[in-house]
Formats: C-alpha cells, structure tokens, sequence
C-alpha cells in the first residue's frame, strides 16, 4: 500500500511524526527505521528472551529520586533555560527604558494637584512599557518558525549554543508571555479608565469607543482565540488549531492599525508605530516559508510499513519511503503522511 507523502524543512528533527490517526508511532532517521527506545528490545538468536528478561531486573534496582530527576532535567535543558533567562532580561530591559521615558513626560504634564494624580503618572507608564514589550515579543515570534532558516542553522556552530531543536517550545512561551502580557494590561488599563470615569471626568469615559480602543478590542480578541485553540491543541483537531493560528497574519495587520489612528493621521499627536519593531521579521517569515514551499518539498511514496506492538502493549509503526531525487538529509526536516 502506497501513501502519498511531502517532505519539508522544518524545527523538529529528521525523523517522522506519530500519526495519531492509525494509533501508532513512527521513527525514521535518514534510510534507516527503528523504534523508540520504549519498544525496542535487543534480541539475541535465541529470540531475545534473556536480555528481555535482564533488562526487566535491571528497571526494579535503577530507581532516580526528584532531586536527580531535577538535576538532569535542567542540564539537558540547559541551552533553552538560557534563552528564557536571556528573553526575560531583555523583556524587562525594554519595559523598563519605555516605562521611564514615559514617567517623565507624564510628571511634566500632569499637574501635581490633578485628581489621581498617582494613577494618572503611573498607569500610562506601565502601560506604555508593557505595549513595548508586547511589541518585543511579536518581534521575535516569527523567527521561531522559520522552519527553513532553523533547518539549515541547526547543522551551523550556532547550534551549540543556541536549542533549535527547541525552537517550537520557545515559540510556546513566547506566545504565552505576549498573552499574560496583553491580559494583564488590558484589565489594567480598563481599570484605569474605568476609576476616572466614575470620577466625571468625560474625556476617559469616551476612550472607551474611540478608535485606537476598538482595535485594541479586536487585537485582544485575537490573541485570546489564538491562546485558548493553542492551550487545547492536544484535544482540538489539528486543521482547526492550525487554521485558527494563521489568525495571526490578522493580529499583525490589526496591530499596525492600531497606532494609525484618527490622532495620528490629523497629527494632534505622534505615537509609536508599531510597524517598526515587526515589518522586518515578518517579511523575514514569509520569504523563510516561501523558499521552504518552492525549493524545499517533495513528493515521495511509501517503500514498506509494518505494524508492532511491544511487550507492554506499545503499538509502533515502521515505515519505509523512498527517497526523492536531489533529496539530502538534514537536521530539521519532516515528513507529512497523507492516509486516505
């Protein structure tokens, strides 16, 4: 039985993917297939029975507490836990050196008899350092897939210090700090809003509709689906998650809009353009993807497959294919099964 397949670079390994649909699991390296560690048993000529048995004994007497756990956990993940720390101090850097430079702008305008005076210095501070780390981290979200870039940086002297074979969980948290982020602010600022509001003061009641509000509205919109689809992207179908998630082609453009206002293009006053901090990177992506789609795929056929199931009930499949003409192997690739 013959499957279409594709074939592609991207930012997990060059090994195929479970395929959840036929309730097994695949591994194929290069021309060679095997199995995971979990199922595969050395066999001697005798039918393996001995070292299955060995092996088993062995489990009993090798038993690791949490601190040894812990301990290897965080060596083997040494390089990605660095670019979290490395990612946190240069977040917090920018939050910091905008907020600042709005603390000040905000003690010369504001008179120092003003109602709330406290809230009207410090929440425009806050605010304005978070959009900036916001801006931050939709900077560098699309260099954690470009799938074809971290294919062939994998196999550079940069892969030993940077994880790109862990570029999809960095992407992973980079998303989920921009969503706190937003989330936080966003409740912050209505709150802001909302005291001064009470108070009379009518210019803060009709922020409320004006116009860099209502795309504020929609971009928050959009990262909370993007959010919660991606928090049950175990339990969702994968062509919803994966269509849902090209929203944020949507979000970006939103974003741009959002400091385009009525104030901006009437020049009542300048904000920081968003387009800056991104434009760059995502034009990046799409020449990153493009190239992977044009000079990068192939069609091939399944050359053999066969079902095992192991001694604890683990079924597995191995598969075969054949490779395509002016194919290479390299880090980063994948493979797409198309099971009819």
């Amino acid at each position: 039985m013959s499957f279409p397949m594709a074939m592609q670079a991207n930012d997990t390994s060059n090994c195929l993917p479970s395929v959840d649909e036929m309730g097994a699991s695949v591994v194929t390296t290069g021309t060679q297939t095997g199995l995971s560690a979990e199922s595969t048993v050395f066999d001697n000529e005798d039918g393996g029975g001995s070292d299955r048995s060995v092996f088993r004994q062995a489990r009993r007497y090798i038993k690791t507490g949490w601190p040894f756990r812990v301990v290897t956990s965080l060596y083997s993940e040494r390089k990605l836990l660095v670019m979290f720390l490395i990612h946190f101090v240069a977040t917090m850097v920018i939050w910091g050196h905008f907020a600042l430079i709005k603390y000040q702008e905000q003690e010369e305008k504001v008179p120092p008899d003003a109602n709330r005076y406290w809230w009207k210095v410090l929440a425009p501070t806050l605010e304005f350092g978070a959009m900036h780390a916001i801006l931050f981290q939709m900077a560098i979200l699309p260099l954690t897939v470009c799938r074809l870039s971290i294919a062939v940086a994998s196999s550079s002297v940069f892969d030993r210090i940077i994880p790109f074979n862990r570029m999809m969980r960095l992407h992973i948290h980079l998303g989920y700090t921009m969503i706190s982020i937003v989330t936080v602010a966003t409740l912050f600022f209505f709150t802001f809003f909302g005291l001064l509001c009470s108070d009379g003061e009518q210019d803060f009641c009709d922020k409320f509709t004006s116009e860099i509000m209502i795309t504020g509205y929609c971009i928050f919109g959009f990262l909370l689906i993007i959010g919660f689809t991606s928090f049950l992207r175990d339990k969702i179908k994968y062509e919803i998650f994966y269509a849902i998630h090209h929203l944020v082609f949507i979000l970006y453009i939103t974003t741009i809009i959002h400091t385009f206002d009525v104030v901006q293009r009437t020049d009542e006053r300048q904000r920081s353009q968003t387009f800056k901090w991104f434009s760059a990177i995502v034009l990046y992506y799409v020449c990153d993807r493009a190239a992977m789609h044009m000079n990068h795929r192939y069609q091939t056929s399944i050359a053999a497959s066969s079902a095992v199931t192991s001694g604890n009930g683990t079924r597995m499949a191995i598969i075969k294919v054949h490779r395509p003409v002016l194919f290479h192997f390299k880090p980063g690739q994948y493979c797409l099964l198309r099971i009819p």
